[in-house]
């Protein structure tokens, strides 16, 4: 990944900051890094869909499948992760798959 870092040391610091905040497991990797600093290389991750076009509920279902899919499945890290209970995390799953079914026959 190439980035020149326009904002010199103070965008770096604003960056580090927010990729932690938005940390997604043990390490701050590209997933959590600003469209502008992934936009100017190649990345092996895929892209986060545009968040502003998408209601919070459309939202958490993406944060929540990723999440899911990040920790293999285990629905008990994931739900740790997110800070909520297994079975809020199984019911939010299952508003995630009929949302995506319905989706697809669209």
């Amino acid at each position: 990944m190439k980035y020149s870092w326009p904002g010199n040391v103070r965008e770096l610091e604003n960056t580090v900051e927010r990729a932690v905040v938005l940390l997604m497991g043990e390490y701050v990797s590209e997933r959590e890094l600003p469209p502008a600093v992934l936009e100017s290389g190649d990345s092996d991750y895929p892209r986060r869909p545009d968040f502003s076009a998408m209601t919070l509920e459309e939202i958490e279902r993406v944060i929540v499948a990723e999440v899911v899919e990040n920790v293999g499945g285990n629905k008990s890290e994931a739900a740790r992760r997110l800070g909520i209970t297994r079975k809020t995390l199984v019911a939010k799953m299952q508003g995630a798959d009929a949302f995506l079914s319905s989706a697809k026959k669209r």
